[in-house]
Order: C-alpha cells, then structure tokens, then sequence
C-alpha cells in the first residue's frame, strides 16, 4: 500500500504541472484503491468493538455511538486531505469543523449516560 502510494504521489506530482484535474483523480483513484485493500484490516476493530460491547453488556445506546464516531473520523479526515490536496484549505477546515460537530454530537447520549451512571454512583 505504502508503494501504492508513494508511486501514485510522485506520478500526480508529474502530472499536477500540467493538469491539476488529473493529478486529483489520481489522487481520489488511490485513496479508494487503498481503502478498499484495508478493508480485510479491520479484523482487529471489529475485536476491539466486540470486547467494548461484551463489557458493555450488549447495550447498543453505548457501543453504537463509539463505532459511528470512529466512521465519521475517518470520512472527516480522508474529505479533508482531498480538500487539502485539491489546494482549498478552507473547504479543508469546514469540513473538519462540521466532523467535529458530528461526533460531539453523536457521543452525547453516551456522555449523558455516563454522567447518569456516575451521579447513581454518588
């Protein structure tokens, strides 16, 4: 993977000069080639979710939000560096502010209950 893309970095640098279009594409083209190799990866997430919900004792109103914030971090990043890559720096940022939004907002059920559990506790 890491050939993959060193090989298709150095060749958008090539191309960039003269069609910044193409050099994108290539870029995006990658980015998804790599994603869909990594995908047999996530062996080991779903190993870490399934001992997060064995502790959690199967309540999907406490796992759920921890693996939906993990997908939006990820899209959030990956929209970022082709914004980034694509020299707008301020789609770049907007997109990172609006996944932050995203994934405070997706983790305050949790927070909720977590504060709930501790105000029992007390």
């Amino acid at each position: 993977m890491a050939a993959a893309a060193l090989t298709a970095s150095v060749m958008g640098l090539l191309i960039k000069q003269k069609n910044p279009e193409l050099a994108l594409l290539l870029s995006i083209s990658t980015v998804t080639m790599i994603l869909l190799v990594s995908v047999g990866l996530l062996g080991s997430f779903r190993e870490l979710f399934h001992t997060v919900r064995t502790i959690a004792g199967s309540q999907e109103a406490l796992t759920a939000p921890l693996i939906k914030c993990f997908a939006v971090a990820l899209v959030t990043k990956l929209a970022s560096e082709l914004c980034t890559d694509a020299s707008n720096r301020a789609a770049a940022a907007a997109v990172e502010l609006a996944g932050t939004i995203c994934a405070v907002s997706l983790v305050m059920p949790l927070l909720i209950s977590v504060l709930k559990m501790i105000g029992g506790m007390v």
